[in-house]
């Protein structure tokens, strides 16, 4: 517009910032250009081309890098070093996950090149061959660094990622002589408490029963994460009866139970004992006997209730959030349950799911529901679109409510939410997931459409279904697919197949989709146990 209207200077500030310091945005194609256009003298530098080429490859645009590198040559300005120029390469082809092993050649090439960055360059090149599935080379790789360069920073990643490595590939023992070295030289290491995690679920995997109870009990007394409590304490469990501590192991299990009801923990302790032979208790405990309270009916408001009987429930969610503070002051005390109530005759629960977390009281979820507590149960539960998931689970024949356990942990039932990563609604299905799928389904593909619920659950459940044929009926691997790929949940199975069930989902090496498995089945159980 600037440039329409003869503001000339503006529009080659306005150029400049999008040249330069937003180069990754849609609105910046073309903008070098159109500043050299406007004013010769802005022609870009070399050391400018250089600093798109870095934004650039740190986005993956690797068509992008490329372009900016040959328009380098002829820029003005001083010579950009090659290790630079081939190093910001290798990052874009790292960074676009096109050409893994192309991109281990480029970090070698400018390590070779030039003593700057060398020990960076290095354990890129190393983790470039780790995601091109050559870990033997990448192990060597990482090895060579630390030796190297033993004081740098990525000295002390690589001498986690060798070991790492070995965990991931189930080289159980192996793995726990490089853990244990890296703990001897690195007490203090970035990446101790990883170590130390994974170094007591290899010694399990090993049959090092002993040693690994100590360091699970060690890692339980100092963590100070609620979730991870349990886990710790379920795995201590199978340390003790790989021990040969059988009724240390019985009242661990036992304790697990008690102590985080209806949790995939929980499940895994009660297979552990049905194992031992010892009978199981309760999945969760009675709830104490008390006289069922007065029920609270709240209705919807007229224009809420308008917008619900023409499918309007996002609209009319936000219409009935302005009713709150109405709902609050007339039922007072019981203005969390009012509020669960009135927002669970909406199909929707987005809104529910988050009053949920204030009004639902954890005491409540430690014992079974009751004609008090049912409430909160079913609101920090909530089953939306029943109609899409049951068509859903019928037609592809998923287990009952396994939709509701995903789209709990991956939406917390929004329709409309989108990711950092681009994965879209309920059941957050990434752009190429969703293109792979309607050419199945030989559907045309409109994105738009995926924060429709009744075509996002569908895509969503078509998916699982797909998890489901490829990893023999499991859940468990099937979510954990869901969360990082089937080719990471393959690789995992290939190394890890002979593992028990809770020591196989302890190993599994991402943090993040360690612990969606642990939620994902734990849901299921809540959802499961909810329907009798």
């Amino acid at each position: 517009i600037a440039e329409a209207q003869g503001h000339r200077n503006q529009a080659i500030l306005d150029y400049r910032w999008l040249a330069l310091d937003g180069a990754t945005q849609a609105a910046a194609v073309g903008a070098d250009e159109a500043l050299e256009r406007l004013d010769a003298k802005q022609r870009l530098t070399r050391q400018q081309r250089m600093q798109r080429a870095e934004a650039f490859a740190e986005a993956g645009a690797l068509e992008n890098v490329e372009r900016e590198l040959e328009l380098l040559k002829d820029a003005p300005g001083p010579k950009v070093d090659e290790a630079d120029t081939v190093a910001v390469l290798a990052r874009a082809y790292y960074r676009s996950r096109r050409d893994y092993a192309r991109a281990a050649e480029l970090y070698g090439r400018a390590a070779k090149l030039s003593p700057v960055g060398r020990d960076r360059n290095s354990y890129f090149e190393a983790s470039s061959l780790s995601r091109a599935h050559r870990d033997s080379e990448a192990i060597e790789k990482y090895e060579a660094l630390v030796k190297r360069f033993p004081r740098s920073g990525w000295a002390d990643s690589a001498h986690y990622s060798a070991a790492r490595l070995r965990f991931i590939d189930g080289q159980w023992q192996a793995a726990v002589k490089a853990y244990e070295d890296y703990l001897k030289r690195r007490p203090n290491g970035r990446n101790v408490e990883s170590v130390n995690y994974e170094l007591a679920v290899a010694r399990l995997a090993a049959g090092q029963f002993a040693q690994a109870e100590v360091e699970l009990r060690l890692l339980r007394s100092k963590t100070k994460s609620a979730f991870l409590v349990p886990r710790l304490l379920q795995l201590e469990g199978v340390a003790q009866q790989g021990a040969g501590k059988r009724s240390a192991a019985v009242e661990t299990f036992r304790r697990v139970i008690a102590e985080r009801p209806l949790s995939f923990e929980a499940l895994v302790a009660a297979a552990r004992l049905r194992q031992l032979g010892e009978p199981e208790p309760p999945l969760i405990a009675p709830a104490p006997p008390e006289p069922p309270p007065e029920p609270v009916r709240p209705t919807l408001p007229d224009k809420v209730a308008r917008l619900h009987a023409v499918g309007l429930d996002a609209e009319a969610e936000e219409q009935l959030r302005q009713h709150e503070s109405e709902l609050r002051r007339e039922y007072g005390v019981r203005s969390g349950e009012a509020l669960c109530q009135t927002y669970g005759q909406l199909r929707s629960a987005r809104r529910r799911y988050q009053i949920a977390h204030s009004a639902v009281s954890s005491d409540a979820l430690a014992v079974a529901p009751s004609p008090a507590t049912a409430w909160q149960w079913d609101c920090i539960y909530p089953q939306p679109y029943e109609k899409v998931v049951a068509r859903a689970e019928e037609e592809h024949s998923l287990p009952q409510h396994f939709i509701y356990a995903v789209m709990r942990q991956e939406s917390a039932f929004s329709a409309t939410v989108e990711s950092p990563a681009g994965a879209v609604g309920l059941m957050q299905i990434i752009d190429p997931t969703a293109r792979n799928i309607a050419s199945e389904l030989d559907e045309t593909y409109d994105p738009s459409l995926m924060r429709a619920p009744a075509v996002n659950v569908r895509f969503g459940a078509y998916y699982l279904r797909r998890l489901l044929d490829m990893f023999g009926e499991q859940p468990y691997l099937a979510a954990a697919a869901y969360n990082a790929g089937p080719h990471a949940a393959t690789r995992w199975l290939h190394a890890g197949e002979e593992l028990p069930l809770d020591v196989f989902v302890a190993r599994i090496p991402y943090t993040e989709t360690r612990g969606y498995v642990y939620r994902v089945m734990g849901n299921w159980a809540r959802y499961t146990y909810l329907a009798g």
